[in-house]
């Protein structure tokens, strides 16, 4: 779906992406692709030893999933920027909600841009990451 900058504004919410509980070969599939091999994420003895009750996902795994909701909001947008900051871990069985909401409607450079806020919640409502975006839109379809 196309979406311009004429048609959205501060205070609109993106459809937030639901996706399903998160299995201990997601999490490792998800270490392989971003090159974080750590033990703590695949091998569950180790990360018992170390205090924590099992293994447990990267945080780039919620961040991962607030971009493709941002992928979802409109097809014809270019992300600038993202960052964010993690709050709690990501574990097995857990299922994360992205949300997000536009904060900003502006111009700079004559470019049309929103600003949006970013978090994950995992089934309890929890936020797990929040963080900042910035998209370039098209002003208009013409």
């Amino acid at each position: 779906m196309k979406k311009f900058w004429l048609d959205v504004s501060v205070g609109d919410y993106l459809e937030s992406l639901q996706k399903p509980k998160i299995s201990r070969l997601q999490i490792a599939h998800y270490s392989v692709a971003f090159n974080e091999f750590s033990p703590l994420q695949l091998d569950d003895d180790y990360a018992k030893n170390a205090g924590f009750n099992s293994v447990f996902a990267s945080n780039l795994v919620s961040l991962s999933i607030a971009q493709e909701m941002i992928n979802n909001f409109a097809q014809n947008v270019n992300l600038i920027s993202i960052s964010s900051t993690f709050q709690r871990l990501l574990w097995p069985g857990d299922t994360i909600s992205a949300k997000g909401l536009i904060v900003q409607h502006y111009q700079k450079n004559q470019e049309f841009r929103v600003g949006l806020t970013i978090w994950c919640e995992n089934q309890a409502g929890e936020i797990i990451m929040k963080g900042l975006a910035n998209l370039l839109m098209f002003k208009d379809a013409s």
